[in-house]
């Protein structure tokens, strides 16, 4: 019996860890479904013809979209947290899960 659980336990250990380690099929939540990615034709060198609305990737001069040229420095209070139960939803998007 106790043998039966350790093997159905390494069974559940890897199924999970094989489950991780594959990125999902194709669909809506995947890497294939993106307009963009990290190389190739749809690579950072590209991303301002990919869509109109990445245009600022091809014409901007930051590579962030906040330009702070100039920083104050200020004695601010401690940051109050408020954490509360709130839904989870999970998505891979292909760039962040």
């Amino acid at each position: 019996m106790k043998k039966t659980l350790y093997v159905l336990c390494a069974v559940l250990v890897a199924t999970v860890m094989m489950t991780a380690a594959f990125p999902v099929a194709a669909g809506e939540n995947s890497p294939a479904g993106h307009e963009w990615s990290y190389e190739g034709e749809h690579g950072p060198a590209h991303w301002g013809d990919v869509k109109s609305d990445y245009a600022v990737c091809k014409t901007g001069s930051n590579q962030s979209p906040i330009n702070i040229t100039s920083a104050v420095k200020a004695d601010l209070p401690l940051i109050q947290f408020s954490y509360k139960p709130g839904p989870l939803r999970i998505i891979n998007n292909g760039h962040t899960i």
